[in-house]
């Protein structure tokens, strides 16, 4: 998520832009993505929680 964010600044910056807007999608909605990487569902549904913060 860092990555994105540095990633929008520079376009923006690049672009001569002042402001920008990033969408964020629901953890619900993350949550049904797939799980590859955490041990079971829940950490990963309470990790798409936490990603935001």
């Amino acid at each position: 998520m860092a990555a994105d964010i540095a990633n929008l600044k520079a376009a923006l910056t690049a672009a001569g832009i002042a402001e920008g807007f990033m969408t964020a999608v629901a953890p619900g909605t993350a949550y049904r993505f797939g799980n590859a990487y955490y041990q079971d569902d829940m950490e990963f549904l309470y990790d798409c929680a936490e990603q935001p913060r």
